[in-house]
C-alpha cells in the first residue's frame, strides 16, 4: 500500500468543541462532529491513530480551551510529535474594526470578546512557535475564513501563512456563517469531511491528499465557500486511506513491485494475501510462476553452492601449493642470506686491513710532516733572530742619525732665535749707520748658519730620509708587537741622549751671544768698511 505523508506513531490529534453556550446560542451537532470525527481517525482502514493520541476538549471555557493548547505543545512527552490534527467546532466571531477571528468558549459574550474569546492569532503563534513539523489545522466556525488570510486582511486570493509546514481548511469566508441542523448528527462542512474519509473516494487512488479533501468539500459543500491556505505539497500530502480502493489490487501492486525487483519469495507472499480478497486465475498464475522462479533460484543457488565448494576445494590446493612453494623460496633465501652474510663478513675483514694498513702509513707520515714542521720552525726562529739583529742595528744606526739631526735643527734654531734677540737689541737705533751695523750683523749671522747647514748636510743623505727608509723597513719585517716596543723604547733613550747633547750646544750659543753682546759700539764702528763682492 502507497505509504501516508505522516508517521502514525509521531502523529497526535487535538479535537476541540463547544456546543452548550452560556450566552449564544448552542450548536448541538459539535459532539458528533469529536465523537465521529475520533472514531475515523483510529480506524486502521482510514488512518490508525492510537487512542492515546487524541486529545478532545469540549465545553471549555476560552482560557480553559487556551491553556489545553499550550499545556499539549509545551509537554515533554510530545517533543517527538512531528504532526499535529487541530479540529476545532463552536461559533467563530468577527471583530469589527480589526477584523480578527475570535474562537468561542462556553462563558463568551459579543459585548466582550477580547476578554471571553480566543483570538486565532495567539493560537497560531502558539502553534507556529512549537517544534512541529506538519501541522493540519481544520476550523468549523463561521468567519472561519480570516485564518487563511494570513496578516493581510485585505488579500483574499492565495494569501501566505506565516507558519511553515501548515495546512488551514475553513468551513467559510471571512465574511459567511457556517451553517449546522439542529437535529442532525453534525455540521454541514464536518458531515461532508466524515462522508468522504468513510466512504473514500471513487477515484482508484489508494490515499486521500488534502487536495482531494478540500476540493470534495468545496464540490458539496452548498451553505458555505470553504477557504484554505498552505505552505505544504497539499497535492501529493496524504493524510487518510481511501476505503474504496481495492486492497487486493493494492497487495498485487506490491507484488509486482517485488516480483521486478527479483524478490520471489516476498512477491509470492504478497500474491497469496491479494489472491485471499480476490481470487483470480491472474494472481494464481503469478503465484505459480513466483514459485518456479523460486525452485530455478533454489537450482541456481544449489549450483552455485556446488561451484563455490569446488572453487573452495581449488582454492585450498593452491594455497597449499603456494604455501609450499613459498616454504621452498624462504629455505633458498635464507641459505642466500647465510651466504651474503659470510661474504660479507670476509669483504669487512679485508677492509679492517686495509684501513690498518692505510692508518700506519698515515701515521708515519704524520710524523714526517711534524719532524719537517718542526726543523722549518726552527729555522723561521733563526732567521727571526738575523733579522731582528739586523733591524736593531739599522734602527740603531736610525737613532743615531735621528739624534745627530735633530742636534743640527735645535743648533739651527737657536741661532736663528740669536738672531731675532740681537735684531730685537739693535731696533731703537735711529741714524743710517747704525741700520747699516744692523744689516751687516744679521748678514754675518745667517752666513754662518748657512755654512754650517752645508758643513753637515755635505757628510751624507739627510737624516729624515734615512729614518723613513729604516723605518719602512722595520715594519714590514717585524713579528711581533713586542719588538715594536723595544724599538720604540730604543728610539725614546736616544731622544734622551740628543737632548742632552742639545743642552750641551744651547750652553755654546749662549757663551757666544754674550761674548758678541758685550763687544764695544765703538769697535765696531771703527771697522773698516767693506766692498760688495759677488
Amino acid at each position: 500500500m502507497q505509504l501516508l505523508s505522516l508517521d502514525i506513531r509521531k502523529t497526535k490529534a487535538l479535537l476541540i468543541g463547544v456546543s452548550d453556550y452560556q450566552f449564544l446560542p448552542p450548536i448541538s451537532p459539535a459532539l458528533g462532529n469529536i465523537e465521529d470525527l475520533t472514531a475515523i481517525l483510529t480506524d486502521n482502514d482510514i488512518l490508525g491513530l492510537p487512542a492515546e493520541n487524541i486529545i478532545q476538549v469540549i465545553n471549555k471555557r476560552n482560557d480553559e480551551i487556551f491553556d489545553a493548547i499550550v499545556e499539549f505543545l509545551e509537554n515533554s512527552d510530545n517533543a517527538i510529535i512531528e504532526t499535529l490534527l487541530f479540529y476545532y467546532v463552536g461559533h467563530g466571531i468577527r471583530e469589527k474594526t480589526s477584523k480578527k477571528l475570535y474562537l468561542t468558549g462556553i462563558n463568551t459574550k459579543n459585548s466582550t470578546i477580547t476578554t471571553s474569546a480566543i483570538l486565532y492569532n495567539d493560537i497560531k503563534d502558539a502553534i507556529g512557535n512549537s517544534q512541529l513539523q506538519k501541522r493540519i489545522v481544520i476550523l468549523d466556525a463561521c468567519h472561519s475564513g480570516l485564518a487563511t488570510q494570513g496578516e493581510n486582511p485585505d488579500v483574499y486570493t492565495e494569501p501566505e501563512l506565516d507558519i511553515k509546514g501548515t495546512f488551514v481548511l475553513a468551513s467559510s469566508s471571512d465574511s459567511e456563517k457556517s451553517f449546522f441542523d439542529t437535529g442532525g448528527r453534525n455540521t454541514f462542512f464536518t458531515a461532508e469531511i466524515v462522508k468522504l474519509l468513510k466512504n473514500g473516494l471513487v477515484e482508484q487512488k489508494p490515499v486521500i491528499s488534502l487536495d482531494d479533501m478540500y476540493f470534495f468539500v468545496k464540490k458539496n459543500l452548498k451553505q458555505s465557500t470553504p477557504r484554505r491556505n498552505t505552505n505544504l505539497d497539499t497535492h501529493d500530502f496524504y493524510l487518510f486511506h481511501n476505503c474504496q480502493y481495492d486492497t487486493g489490487k493494492i497487495l498485487e501492486h506490491e507484488a509486482d513491485l517485488l516480483f521486478e525487483q527479483l524478490e520471489y519469495e516476498n512477491a509470492r507472499l504478497k500474491y497469496l494475501e491479494a489472491f485471499w480478497k480476490r481470487q483470480t486465475d491472474e494472481l494464481k498464475h503469478k503465484i505459480e510462476e513466483c514459485e518456479n522462479y523460486i525452485d530455478i533460484k533454489k537450482k541456481i543457488l544449489r549450483k552455485e553452492q556446488e561451484v563455490l565448494r569446488l572453487k573452495e576445494e581449488t582454492e585450498k590446493a593452491e594455497r597449499e601449493q603456494l604455501q609450499l612453494q613459498k616454504l621452498k623460496e624462504e629455505q633458498d633465501i635464507q641459505k642466500r642470506l647465510q651466504e651474503t652474510e659470510n661474504e660479507k663478513k670476509a669483504d669487512e675483514e679485508r677492509l679492517r686491513k686495509k684501513k690498518l694498513k692505510e692508518k700506519q702509513a698515515a701515521d708515519l707520515k704524520r710524523i714526517q710532516e711534524l719532524e719537517r714542521a718542526k726543523i722549518e720552525e726552527n729555522e723561521r726562529i733563526e732567521n727571526e733572530k738575523r733579522i731582528k739583529l739586523e733591524e736593531e742595528q739599522q734602527l740603531k744606526k736610525i737613532r743615531e742619525k735621528d739624534d745627530a739631526d735633530r742636534l743640527r735643527q735645535q743648533r739651527i734654531e737657536k741661532e736663528q732665535a740669536a738672531n731675532l734677540k740681537l735684531k730685537q737689541d739693535f731696533k731703537p737705533l735711529k741714524s743710517g749707520k747704525t741700520l747699516k751695523k744692523k744689516i751687516f750683523l744679521l748678514i754675518l749671522m745667517t752666513s754662518i748658519v748657512i755654512i754650517a747647514i752645508v758643513y753637515f748636510s755635505s757628510k751624507g743623505p739627510s737624516a729624515n730620509e734615512i729614518r723613513q727608509h729604516m723605518i719602512a723597513d722595520s715594519i714590514r719585517k717585524a713579528d711581533s708587537v713586542a719588538v715594536v716596543q723595544a724599538e720604540q723604547q730604543r728610539i725614546a733613550d736616544s731622544i734622551g741622549k740628543a737632548r742632552s747633547v742639545n743642552s750641551q750646544s744651547d750652553s755654546v750659543s749662549r757663551v757666544w751671544m754674550k761674548n758678541n753682546a758685550t763687544l764695544p759700539v765703538k769697535l765696531i764702528k771703527k771697522q773698516p768698511k767693506k766692498k760688495k763682492q759677488r
